[in-house]
């Protein structure tokens, strides 16, 4: 089986056409509802209880999880001998719950004895501690061994009497989730859930209310407690799942779906959830209108309505209900009025005031919350976009993506610290997919469009204002895009804007600093595993353009052949040739003409649009292989079979050998390499006489 290696950072965008990693496209289907921030389903009071630790261990580190050994380290460092008892005492149980989790092991009689001492021990931590400081934590270590023990109406008494009265913390709130499984445990379900609803404690929800996910189980809920903050999680899942189902439409991988835990909602249902929010906001029921008209909202667009949509989502800004369901209220009405729901003329400014605002979000949550992000996301790639498709304004469609490129949280442009430059990261971005899909009439046309300080509206300035225009990075793309098709004059007089500076930065640096398409790929081997050295930190010294240096040796090459006869035109040929497959898709200097490449065989094809410059150089080396000189012919006649123009020979998995295709063009060339060589067994070079590849080829005659 052929193992696929990128050798550059083009990741998945150009190798699969915009896939995510593991192998899944990009939809951008974000959820538009939301009323708990996206800490993962996590509810805040873990992200405290990390914060809690960090700062005890005084860790500065980007990425940061509970390590006992490093917390004890802190604790022991500080003398703090209370802590590091403590300590000691939570990976006792931390132990005890990695071994619940091996599923794979039954434990012995004996090893669940001793799990029940220890944990019957850690159970009474709060009664024998005898110190202040650390009361909150060892009742909580109290009920996590209560909880694991299944005792509980302890753990219930435990919060009443004790941790309710603390004073508020991320383990007190802890305490409180255990409580709620307690009650969860002992049949006060809607107690719990309320509890777990509050917290924010998605991922409890999810497994213990999961029954009550369609319209029939909200009645339900609503009719015992119209007000039960269940109701918050409740009509998110719904919401949520009714998107998934029918952004899709007739196109939905219902198999798909479900085993993603999306329950598939009928647009039938999704009427009747709709009817039965509005009689609960008429009837004045509920003190969080918000939710329900926000709620009602998204279904309207969803089923293609969104004048009823617009109108309940300016509603739910104005209803009673908590911040969250106010800002996602606002998130619903700029997707709807995005897509349709305002006119042309009033749009732009809107669109403005609203993206304003998201930004102001977006910096205030950080990445612990992506909600915000989500929204333009969505908002950019697929409504605005497919809007200004409709609409015939194809530079702003693309611009879209590069809005959402730019953003916080999907940002792919850095800041070089020493240049003081914004560098593109970009050759691997949906951005980069959708320039690589413009004509090159096209991108000069995009270009000039949004260099230009002339807007048409408020909203076009804006994006304008927030869109990477750096013209080395489009002057070198239009220059790489021509000299890919073999329009090599035009292209030197784009190549030629392009800073040294601004190369040195790309992510194809390396090879620019490194390859020299002088050098015959089929004698010289410059694909060394030096190139995965270079670290984060690598400078690359860009002293030329090769790409102009390129177009120019294959111009004057060109220029000088027809005037030339003989052996000397002949080597002049040759030196074409070897330039040509250098400089093509499956030359060691590839990057002349793209920005990535893989030895993965989607990937080997010639794009559509591009020049064959393999095809020209197997032109000159068949023309040299009849050379009079010998070693010109032998270099010219190995190079043919070198050259991977389509396989010699398939590998048959079930019988596990290799399959000769004497009909394809490399086979040919091979034989021909096998002809000469016996022919000239006592003059070849050794590069043919040891070729592991000619040696299989005579294998399989």
């Amino acid at each position: 089986m052929k193992k696929c290696f990128l050798i550059s950072a083009i990741a998945l965008i150009l190798a699969t056409k915009a896939m995510a990693c593991g192998g899944e496209y990009v939809t951008h289907n974000w959820y538009m509802f939301s009323m708990y921030p996206h800490y993962g389903g996590t509810p805040a009071y873990e992200k405290q209880m990390e914060q809690f630790w960090r700062d005890y261990s005084n860790n500065r580190d980007d990425y940061f999880w509970f390590s006992y050994n490093r917390i004890k380290e802190a604790a022991d460092k500080k003398g703090d001998s209370e802590m590091s008892t403590y300590l000691d005492k939570l990976n006792e149980y931390l132990k005890i719950c990695e071994q619940l989790r091996d599923t794979w092991t039954y434990p012995t009689e004996q090893q669940l004895n001793e799990r029940r001492q220890i944990l019957t021990r850690l159970a009474s931590s709060a009664d024998t501690y005898k110190g202040t400081r650390l009361r909150a934590q060892y009742l909580l270590l109290s009920m996590r061994a209560n909880m694991v023990l299944g005792r509980y109406d302890v753990n219930k008494k435990l919060w009443q009497n004790t941790g309710s009265k603390m004073a508020a913390s991320p383990f007190r709130e802890k305490m409180r989730n255990i409580y709620a499984n307690a009650l969860l445990n002992t049949g006060q379900r809607q107690q719990a859930w309320d509890i777990y609803a509050e917290q924010g404690d998605v991922e409890s929800l999810r497994w213990s209310v999961h029954k009550f996910r369609d319209i029939a189980g909200i009645q339900t809920i609503a009719k015992e407690n119209p007000n039960a903050p269940t109701l918050r999680y409740l009509v998110q899942s719904f919401v949520n799942d009714a998107q998934e189902t029918l952004d899709y439409g007739e196109n939905a991988d219902l198999e798909f779906l479900k085993e993603m835990g999306t329950r598939l909602v009928a647009t039938q249902e999704v009427k009747q959830f709709i009817a039965f929010a509005d009689q609960l906001v008429s009837s004045g029921q509920t003190r969080e209108p918000a939710l329900w008209k926000s709620a009602t909202a998204m279904l309207h667009h969803l089923l293609k309505n969104d004048t009823k949509a617009l109108s309940d989502a300016e509603a739910a800004i104005s209803l009673a209900g908590t911040d969250r369901m106010h800002d996602n209220a606002r998130c619903i009405r700029l997707l709807v009025a995005a897509n349709g729901a305002v006119g042309s003329a009033q749009l732009p400014d809107m669109l403005v005031r609203e993206l304003q605002w998201l930004d102001t979000k977006i910096d205030q949550q950080g990445e612990d919350d992506c909600y915000y992000n989500n929204v333009k996301d969505r908002v950019f790639t697929q409504t605005l976009y497919n809007r200004y498709k409709r609409e015939g304004q194809d530079n702003m469609a693309v611009a879209m993506f590069a809005m959402a490129d730019a953003g916080t949280y999907h940002g792919y442009w850095y800041e070089d610290r020493k240049s003081k430059e914004i560098i593109p990261a970009g050759y691997s971005t949906e951005y980069f997919y959708e320039l690589e899909k413009l004509s090159v009439d096209q991108l000069k046309g995009y270009f000039d469009f949004i260099s230009s300080n002339q807007t048409s509206n408020s909203f076009e300035s804006y994006v304008k204002s927030h869109t990477y225009r750096n013209a080395n990075y489009f002057n070198d793309l239009i220059g790489t895009r021509l000299l890919a098709q073999g329009k090599f004059s035009e292209a030197i007089s784009y190549l030629e804007k392009v800073s040294h500076d601004f190369i040195a930065h790309q992510n194809i640096a390396w090879y620019m600093e490194n390859r020299d398409f002088t050098k015959p790929a089929w004698i010289v081997n410059q694909r060394t595993t030096d190139e995965y050295s270079a670290d984060d930190d690598y400078q690359a010294r860009i002293t030329t353009n090769k790409k102009i240096d390129f177009c120019r040796e294959v111009l004057q090459l060109r220029d000088v052949l027809p005037l030339q006869s003989g052996e000397k035109r002949l080597q002049t040929a040759y030196k074409l040739a070897t330039v040509l497959f250098q400089g093509s898709h499956k030359g060691d200097c590839w990057f002349l003409g793209q920005y990535g490449s893989s030895n993965c065989p989607l990937d080997n094809d010639l794009e559509e649009g591009r020049y064959d410059l393999v095809e020209e150089a197997i032109k000159y080396l068949q023309m040299t292989s009849k050379s009079t000189d010998f070693n010109m012919q032998q270099e010219s006649i190995y190079a043919l079979a070198y050259i991977p123009v389509d396989d010699w020979a398939e590998y048959e998995y079930m019988t596990e050998t290799y399959k000769p295709l004497p009909k394809s063009r490399r086979y040919a060339a091979l034989a021909q390499l096998d002809q000469f060589a016996k022919k000239n067994s006592s003059r070849v070079a050794r590069y043919i006489s040891k070729c592991d590849v000619l040696k299989q080829f005579r294998a399989l005659q």
